[in-house]
């Protein structure tokens, strides 16, 4: 963020009242250090913590051996990482981080072996995680330890669902979910839940987009195998389909609410777009989800939707049925196309401007 821009937000939140001289300084200081600043913070958290384990929380697990032994040394790594949250300081923070992943997966391992619970099913530590993620996601902390315990508790519960229809239909409703959150940021982002929907917003974001990998045919036919779930219901791709081009559907008829009668114009090639486009759903909820999330101005999903749906692209490139010719002009018409939408989209917003 920039920071002349980042002045000029602080100072018209200041006229609002939504911020005091405080809190102005507060997030002045906070978006002052670098990236590169807080990636060897968070390397030398992680070591330290490393090195913090092996002098204290070794001889405790080898003292107190067993299952039981281990559980403890899980809790004292997460009550230790609660006491770091409430530090101040970016050290502080990546080191409460460190503990609190290591702890959790400490405590999820004694318990499986505690309780003699068979290692072979993913089922019981995936609960175990998920329930463990979900407690931790409350506790005051960052906004990252947050986002990864949302993940790991969207998921976990994409494991305990299982390959199948399930499956299907919990990634489109967390699609949409995470959808209608971008559009509706503006109601929200300034309001007390704040810091605990935006976390959860990323992880349901990219969950979604993880998800849809199950949406394309040649990939869902191998994972179901390697999974044991059985044949594919002949329906489900079409179950995908259906649901990620409705998705991006909903998505454009929303931007283009206001723009009257062009707005049908405008739909016409987003809808021969889902239809061309129809084998690669995770494609559609990638342009869905990256278009949402422009709309609602996060940088980030911006730019990691589109990554996505380049990938899916890819996999459905290498995935149709056809010679390096027959491909080559596809990928040539595709461009112009691309490069036609292109052009009206430019002739639309000058009009507007």
């Amino acid at each position: 963020m920039k920071q002349a821009w980042l002045d000029n937000l602080l100072k018209a939140m200041g006229r609002e009242r939504l911020i005091d001289s405080a809190q102005h300084q507060g997030l002045l200081e906070l978006e002052g250090s670098p990236w590169w600043l807080s990636l060897l913070l968070g390397a030398a958290a992680w070591l330290s913590a490393l090195m913090i384990g092996g002098a204290f929380f070794m001889p405790v697990m080898l003292l107190a051996d067993g299952p039981w032994g281990q559980m403890l040394v899980g809790v004292l790594m997460l009550g230790a990482s609660v006491w770091l949250f409430r530090q101040s300081g970016l050290f502080s923070a990546q080191l409460a981080l460190a503990f609190s992943l290591s702890g959790q997966l400490i405590v999820v391992i004694a318990l499986v072996q505690g309780l003699d619970l068979p290692t072979y099913r993913l089922s019981y530590p995936a609960l175990i995680s998920a329930l463990l993620a979900a407690a931790l996601f409350w506790m005051p902390a960052t906004a990252l330890h947050r986002m990864l315990c949302a993940l790991l508790v969207l998921g976990n519960t994409a494991v305990l669902i299982g390959a199948g229809p399930a499956l299907a239909l919990y990634g489109l409703l967390l699609a949409s979910a995470a959808v209608v959150g971008w559009l509706a940021r503006a109601h929200w982002a300034l309001a007390g839940l704040a810091q605990w929907l935006r976390p959860l917003l990323n992880a349901a974001t990219l969950v979604a987009l993880v998800l849809m990998l199950f949406g394309h045919q040649s990939v869902m036919e191998m994972l179901w195998q390697r999974l044991g779930a059985g044949t594919v219901h002949h329906w489900l791709p079409l179950f995908y389909r259906l649901g990620a081009g409705l998705l991006l559907l909903g998505v454009g008829l929303w931007l283009l609410r206001n723009s009257g009668r062009q707005r049908l114009l405008l739909l016409v090639p987003l809808l021969l777009l889902c239809l061309l486009l129809n084998q690669a759903p995770g494609l559609l909820v990638s342009a869905a989800l990256g278009l949402a999330a422009w709309q609602a101005g996060s940088r980030l999903w911006s730019v990691v939707a589109p990554v996505f749906a380049l990938g899916y692209l890819g996999e459905l490139y290498y995935s149709l049925h056809l010679s390096l010719l027959d491909k080559s002009l596809v990928l040539v018409l595709s461009g112009m196309g691309l490069l036609v939408l292109r052009w009206l989209a430019l002739r639309w917003i000058g009009r507007l401007s």
